[in-house]
């Protein structure tokens, strides 16, 4: 009998944590009210220096991780540039680059 107590406080702590987390992750729509009074829109991107290439072969042991570096290539400018391309003329909005300094 108390093996099975014993049992479910894991249970019950690892479902109580969940619940957390997942309830902690939720958004909050905005009125439509607020959005409509909204003008200006900025992008930040996030995608950094580092390119992770995965092979996934027909058996585990085949299975390949790549690194590749592509600092020269700017995708974070380049995916900026591109959304504001999309913003600008399209929209009511105006595009404005925020400062953003990463903390790594």
């Amino acid at each position: 009998m108390s093996k099975c107590k014993t049992s479910r406080i894991p249970l019950v702590i690892v479902s109580t944590a969940l619940f957390t987390l997942t309830s902690a992750c939720t958004i909050t729509p905005i009125p439509a009210e607020r959005l409509s009074s909204l003008r200006k829109m900025g992008a930040i991107s996030l995608l950094g220096d580092e390119l992770e290439m995965q092979y996934v072969g027909t058996t585990a042991f085949t299975n390949s991780t790549k690194e590749i570096s592509v600092k020269n290539r700017k995708i974070d400018r380049y995916v900026v540039q591109t959304i504001k391309d999309e913003i600008v003329g399209k929209s009511k909005f105006d595009f404005k680059t925020p400062y953003f300094i990463p903390i790594m």
